[in-house]
């Protein structure tokens, strides 16, 4: 089995994903990047890439670079994933530095370097490659190097490492927070100097299309790398160097959902404010009608529920504040959606800026009450959910709605895969004041559907809130519970004695958190009546958070007790979808 399709096999790539790596392996094994010059590399490229289109790597870079077109969704940061390895298991490259254009998708790929995270960029590869050591902007100045008889001495090494930098913090200037350029005495020189020290560096760009700057390009190019791997799904024109294209139009349908843009044409005598709020509703009211579609799919397929979002462009702050003041009051859909917006803008103070980005972070789960994102040019790379089905630009000429960084945040599908169903398989942009011009531009291209709301109009859905099956509170106590009572698997879960001692240990942790007392020996030795009675007591009466005694103290959230037969029909649900780890 040769190294690409052990590659496969293992990490369970895409289709497009193995034909990349396919046509880099047609290249790389034809090529020794530390000796051979742009112009072998040119030459070798053009031969062996997708359809043997010429190639041209940028004149300001002096090592071959070559680029990957990939649509959003389709998953980049797997394929820099098994470049990584490849290379490694081919040539011996143990040294590979990650860049990327800014400080969300800075930290998006530190997450994903590490093994326990869902989008493991290694996935499926630990056993065969160990976990990478990974050096990043918080712990470079730990790296093992020590300044030698004039020379940087570092220590060889059988694993592969990995530098994660934000382009931002590797221009040559001084620098408060990284000082990547500064002499370091732990390091006997300055971090820029250590990376150019290695015989196998590969540079890795997320975001390619970012880097064409000539500042940018001349900090990448003073790290001496041997290689460079550049991902985007939006190649700039002077992106000569494309080995493999997996656009928009090859992946919609198939891998990704197809966009449809939602207008109206009967907007004469209509004011622009009057536009825009029919935009709004008319985004909610499809909003509303995807919430009731989905859940009805996750319900009879036996799947966990998933939240459908809207994400509103605003054109400013100031605009972004309306906006969500509008969807936040009483009278906008009956208040459904007040506190189910959040703001995503540079507007924000420290500490709700801060809130609502952990806001936005776990907005697929079902436990985050937010459904409708307000932006304000904020969101065009690195978010990535799968639950977004609608975008209203209310900030966007007609150029910027169609634009795939845009769209592209909702392009990833809810279940990993098509359905054949058009409502859990599109996403919807609404469009009202662009729509008839948008229809030309739209006519000859086979990635968007259209939707005229005139003819075919969104009919009034019953409202459905999609929640967990327990809140946050329950699910604090239910882990609780858990831990109490040392279950090891819910294969018992109908054993009346088990139902029982789930349920004694589950009072005993609401007692304890919702009325603390001095001695938890006391709870712990009550009965089953006596917990009973107690939480009961415990539930009607106010609560207060411990503080100092010297302050006033503020009411507690209450998290409702759950009675029995609630408690147990939720603990099987919830055990439907558990796994036992022996």
């Amino acid at each position: 089995m040769s190294i690409v399709n052990k590659i496969n096999w293992a990490m369970s790539l895409r289709e497009p994903q193995l034909e990349a790596l396919t046509y880099l392996d047609a290249i790389s094994s034809k090529l020794d990047y530390k000796n051979c010059s742009k112009e072998e590399a040119e030459k070798v490229a053009h031969e062996n890439c997708e359809g043997n289109r010429s190639i041209m790597i940028d004149k300001d870079f002096h090592f071959p670079s070559f680029c990957f077109e990939i649509a959003t969704g389709i998953g980049k940061t797997r394929l820099m994933g098994a470049c990584i390895y490849y290379l490694y298991k081919t040539k011996g490259y143990k040294h590979f530095f990650i860049l990327a254009p800014g400080n969300t998708i800075y930290d998006k790929l530190r997450k994903e370097t590490m093994p326990h995270h869902p989008k493991y960029m290694f996935k499926g590869l630990e056993a065969e490659m160990g976990r990478p050591k990974v050096y990043d902007g918080e712990n470079y100045l730990n790296y093992p190097a020590k300044f030698t008889q004039q020379e940087i001495y570092v220590e060889k090494t059988s694993e592969i490492q990995i530098f994660i930098f934000n382009i931002g913090k590797i221009f040559q200037r001084g620098d408060v927070q990284f000082n990547f350029h500064d002499f370091k005495e732990c390091l006997g020189g300055s971090f820029a100097d250590v990376l150019k020290s290695f015989d196998d560096l590969v540079i890795c760009m997320d975001e390619a299309h970012r880097y064409y700057a000539p500042a940018s390009k001349k900090a990448i190019d003073y790290l001496n790398p041997i290689l460079g791997l550049e991902f985007t799904a939006t190649p700039k024109p002077e992106n000569r160097n494309i080995i493999y294209s997996f656009d928009l139009a090859k992946g919609a349908g198939k891998y990704l959902k197809i966009p449809v843009v939602m207008g109206r044409t009967n907007t004469a005598g209509f004011s622009d404010v009057d536009i825009e709020e029919m935009k709004i509703k008319d985004g909610i009211k499809l909003h509303e009608q995807r919430k009731a579609v989905v859940y009805k799919y996750c319900t009879e397929n036996n799947l966990p529920q998933v939240k459908p979002i809207v994400l509103i462009s605003c054109k400013d702050t100031n605009h972004a504040k309306a906006v969500r003041e509008k969807i936040d009051s009483d009278e906008f859909f009956e208040g459904r959606y007040k506190g189910k917006v959040v703001e995503i803008h540079s507007g924000t103070t420290s500490v709700e800026s801060d809130e609502n980005i952990r806001k936005l972070l776990t907005i697929e789960e079902n436990t985050n009450p937010i459904e409708i994102v307000l932006h304000v040019y904020k969101l065009k790379e690195g978010w990535d959910v799968n639950n977004l089905f609608t975008i209203v630009p209310l900030n966007a000429a007609k150029s910027e709605i169609l634009a795939l960084q845009t769209i592209g945040r909702g392009l990833r599908l809810p279940f990993g895969q098509i359905t054949g169903q058009d409502e859990l398989d599109t996403l919807d942009i609404v469009a009202h004041d662009h729509y008839r011009e948008l229809i030309d531009d739209v006519k000859s291209n086979p990635i968007f559907k259209t939707r005229n709301l005139d003819e075919n109009d969104v009919p009034q859905t019953k409202a459905v809130d999609v929640v967990a099956e327990f809140n946050d509170g329950q699910m604090a106590l239910f882990q609780q519970t858990v831990e109490a009572t040392a279950i090891k698997s819910f294969q018992d879960i109908n054993d009346l004695k088990v139902q029982e001692e789930l349920y004694k240990g589950y009072l005993k942790a609401f007692a304890k958190e919702m009325k603390p007392v001095k001695d938890d020996k006391s709870v712990d030795q009550m009965s089953l009546f006596d917990l009973e009675v107690l939480t009961q007591k415990v539930a009607e009466e106010p609560a207060v958070y411990k503080v100092d005694e010297s302050k006033e103290q503020k009411p507690k959230a209450k998290t409702p007790i759950m009675k029995k037969e609630e408690f147990i029909k939720k603990i099987k649900k919830v055990a439907q979808r558990a796994v036992s780890v022996p």
